[in-house]
């Protein structure tokens, strides 16, 4: 069952419900693959959040977080601006 459980995790993150294939990675303990869905839909709150209680996952946050900086503009306000 729990492969069949998460079949339907791995479907929801990829058709978008993201909310539905978080409850189901938590419900399963797979702490991998929710961060990994953490960082594709670029939750970066999520993954910095859930880095805190599984440090061991650092090196998979911190690299696709450093080029999310380096990308284009976001819509979400500067950290820090000049003035």
């Amino acid at each position: 069952m729990g492969r069949a459980v998460q079949a339907c995790a791995a479907h929801f993150a990829r058709w978008g419900s993201l909310q539905h294939a978080k409850e189901t990675f938590n419900k399963l303990g797979d702490h991998a693959a929710l961060m990994a869905l953490h960082i594709e839909s670029e939750k970066w709150d999520d993954a910095f959040a859930m880095l805190r209680q599984h440090p061991q996952y650092g090196d998979k946050v911190f690299l696709p977080y450093a080029r999310w900086l380096a990308g284009p503009p976001h819509t979400s306000p500067p950290l820090f601006s000049p003035t």
